[in-house]
């Protein structure tokens, strides 16, 4: 009898929650929005853009663009309210985007808008932007809402390209871990838009790029790749691509001396997918490997480098060094990491053939 009694208290309960806590919302009597982007404008000013898309009877979907400026985010939303026909609901939003120059001076204080609301899911994306973002949200994707292509370019090229993947959750976790820096996918305007470059951040400000030839690079130290691809032209006659790369990475840190020394063992895995040369004897995919080898070991140099000079580190190596120092101090840590020795040491491994031109 008990049960009985208590099951009906959660069903009540339950109903009470539902009928009364959430606020039904209907489609039709709302303006889902599906991207933001926020530009720098002159004395502090925040220039906002939001897209709302909308499906006509013909499958088509047309993108409806708003904008207004103010020095805080939430009047920006209260000034586009009066110019929409229905309320905004940013339940369903895709993508958020910020200038470079917005970026520079934090961005701590958007993004906990977005996370503190609770109908904003943890995989939204986030990018930096070169130049304006109300550029990029008020073009012409062909039959696509500006803000959905964005996002899925962007989800295209951490999954099948060689962007690292990050988000606002993955963003928001490096920024309060102890010993490690976020970033985020950075895009690249021009004649097209191209989610094609990594802006690095000092806390929540952007503080530097990692440029489009050695994103693939960046993606191996932070250990991400799985199914990414590099391509290797040394002479005009000689090409070769590797494809379905997945890398195991493992860190280590010699501490005799007074300042660690650290190892980012890289092991990696591809098949040959394009090949311009000599036939692939066995001889000559060992070749192929140790030159692979070669071009990742001085990208990946080339990387640690400006981390250290920017003082950024996305790649971790503070938080593993916490992992192993029990008096870890973040001060003294961010001291010493621009002068660490930092070496990467990579394996090569093409597992399969694939065409030879």
């Amino acid at each position: 009898m008990r049960r009985i009694f208590m099951l009906l208290a959660a069903l009540i309960f339950l109903f009470g929650i539902s009928g009364c806590g959430l606020r039904k919302q209907i489609i039709d009597d709302i303006s889902l929005i599906s991207a933001t982007g926020f530009d720098a404008g002159e004395e502090g000013v925040i220039m906002g853009t939001i897209t709302v898309p909308r499906f006509t009877k013909d499958q088509q979907t047309q993108t409806h663009v708003f904008k207004a400026e103010s020095h805080t985010i939430q009047r920006n939303f209260v000034k586009i309210e009066t110019q929409v026909q229905r309320p905004l609901a940013i339940g369903k939003i895709d993508v958020i985007l910020f200038n470079e120059e917005l970026a520079s001076k934090g961005i701590k204080d958007i993004k906990d808008l977005f996370v503190r609301d609770p109908s904003v899911g943890s995989r939204v994306k986030m990018a930096v932007v070169e130049g304006s973002s109300n550029d990029v949200l008020t073009r012409e994707y062909w039959d696509q809402d500006a803000g959905i292509y964005v996002s899925s370019m962007i989800e295209q090229g951490v999954d099948r390209g060689n962007l690292p993947d990050a988000n606002i959750h993955i963003f928001t976790y490096a920024l309060y871990s102890r010993g490690q820096d976020p970033y985020l996918p950075l895009l690249s305007v021009g004649e097209m838009v191209k989610a094609n470059k990594v802006a690095l951040f000092k806390e929540d400000r952007y503080v530097g790029k990692i440029p489009e030839h050695l994103v693939f690079a960046f993606k191996l130290l932070l250990g991400e790749v799985n199914g990414g691809e590099f391509s290797l032209r040394e002479e005009e006659d000689y090409y070769a691509a590797i494809a379905n790369v997945t890398v195991k990475r493992k860190i280590k840190m010699d501490r005799t001396q007074q300042q660690p020394k650290i190892t980012i063992e890289l092991n990696v895995e591809s098949s040959l997918r394009e090949f311009k040369g000599e036939d692939t004897k066995p001889k000559v995919v060992a070749d192929l490997e140790k030159k692979f080898e070669r071009t990742l070991t001085k990208q990946c140099e080339e990387i640690i480098k400006q981390l250290q000079e920017l003082n950024v580190d996305p790649i971790g190596l503070g938080s593993f060094y916490r992992s192993k120092e029990r008096n870890f101090n973040e001060k003294e840590w961010d001291a010493m990491y621009p002068d660490l020795e930092i070496k990467p040491k990579i394996n090569v491994k093409i597992m399969e053939v694939g065409i030879r031109k």
